[in-house]
């Protein structure tokens, strides 16, 4: 039975990787180089032949890829964390604790003043009147120990 290596018909992020050195475009090019070659099962036998024939997209590949290794806290977000701070794929139970805590983000409630500035910064909206309020005591108590401090 023959496999379809991952990468057929997508040549873009390899060309790129031969043609740059550094910079954003290269590293947007290896991580989806990494992300195509990782899902790929051809890849233990694909890219050190291609290292071996001289090409310099497989060693970029290889350099910058590490295993995927189970760990205790896999399954929530900090072991997503975890993977990446280590510069390896994720592993499936990561990848959904990461998206679920991404979906549950808290938004900051109006009358506080992470809702004025929530007003101000993600809805662009002109803040409503408790959130104006919170606003102007927390600056009026750090005005107050700005204050306390100088004298």
């Amino acid at each position: 039975m023959t496999t379809t290596p991952a990468c057929a018909g997508n040549p873009w992020p390899f060309d790129t990787l031969i043609d740059h050195a550094a910079g954003r475009t290269y590293r947007a090019a290896l991580r989806e180089a990494r992300d195509i070659c990782g899902t790929c099962p051809l890849a233990t036998t694909c890219l050190p032949e291609n290292v071996a024939a001289g090409e310099h997209w497989a060693a970029a590949v290889l350099a910058h890829r590490a295993p995927t290794q189970a760990r205790d806290i896999c399954g929530t977000s900090a072991g997503a964390n975890a993977h990446y701070k280590r510069r390896e794929a994720a592993c499936e139970p990561c990848k959904l604790a990461a998206r679920l805590k991404k979906r549950n983000k808290s938004v900051a409630e109006c009358g506080t003043d992470s809702g004025y500035h929530r007003h101000k910064r993600v809805t662009k909206t002109e803040p409503c009147g408790p959130c104006r309020t919170a606003h102007a005591e927390l600056e009026r108590r750090r005005a107050e120990r700005k204050k306390a401090a100088v004298a």
